[in-house]
């Protein structure tokens, strides 16, 4: 553990450093769910396949997010960070300069994904062990804020950059944020390993992550099971009072100007 006395340089610097990558991370997935007719239009592909992306992206995360949290007691606290700000930064601007589906994957869902993993646990961290007392509080107080901000303001940032730009300025400016992080990292002192590679339990916290990923897949399946479920509802509920018209009314329904006949049984 280290103290601010310890460090001449700005008090607030660990707290600003850790704000920014919480920023970015939850910046993300906000700002894109706006933008995908934007995407399915530039990359030529459809609604699924881009849902899957925003799936594959927050199990990504979930399924990292307990290996990225041990391996600071491995690495130490700061190179586990900045390895995920690398990677992140890949990620991100992969996912900007994407030609197709398959790049977007790979720079968004996985490589973002695998970052944001190594990047979250270790802000909190950091927090926790750069302040004391009141400080560490107004300290978790500033990241939480931060942090509910990127999740409000997404949508507006992203519906402004799709709508005058385009949505890959969306990365662009998240990479920005990344070289920040990067050019203010003096701020952050590194933490001395208290672990070994042996010490990690891969298979204790593959089993974790695996439970993880399979409750939120359930949690999906479960909503498009009740989504589904509900159409399936109307769409019987429509069918039963077409039977019921007259024949006359039938016709009407079935052609080509029947719109006002449609309107009447919807």
């Amino acid at each position: 553990m280290f103290s601010i006395e310890e460090n001449s340089q700005f008090k607030w610097g660990v707290v600003l450093v850790a704000c920014i990558a919480i920023f970015i991370i939850v910046l993300d997935s906000s700002a894109m769910n706006v933008s995908i007719s934007a995407v399915i239009v530039d990359l030529n592909t459809d609604l699924s396949t881009i849902q899957a992306l925003i799936a594959i992206y927050a199990l990504t995360i979930a399924s990292f997010m307990l290996t990225g949290s041990k391996l600071q007691d491995v690495l130490g606290r700061k190179k586990t960070f900045f390895a995920g700000v690398i990677i992140y930064g890949i990620g991100t601007t992969t996912a900007a300069l994407s030609v197709n589906v398959f790049m977007l994957f790979i720079g968004w869902s996985l490589l973002e994904g695998i970052g944001a993993a190594l990047m979250f646990p270790a802000t909190t961290t950091m927090v926790s062990a750069a302040y004391e007392g009141k400080d560490r509080l107004t300290a978790f107080g500033i990241w939480g804020g931060i942090a509910a901000m990127g999740a409000a303001i997404g949508p507006l940032y992203g519906g402004a950059l799709t709508s005058f730009a385009s949505w890959r300025f969306i990365f662009a400016g998240e990479l920005l944020g990344v070289i920040a992080v990067i050019v203010m990292r003096s701020y952050l002192r590194e933490s001395k390993p208290s672990l070994t590679w042996r010490d990690i339990d891969l298979g204790g916290r593959r089993a974790l992550s695996c439970r993880a990923c399979l409750s939120r897949i359930w949690h999906f399946a479960a909503r498009l099971s009740a989504i589904l479920a509900i159409r399936a509802v109307v769409h019987s509920h429509r069918s039963h009072r077409f039977c019921r018209l007259p024949p006359l009314a039938k016709a009407a329904y079935q052609s080509p100007r029947g719109t006002v006949a449609r309107h009447l049984c919807a």
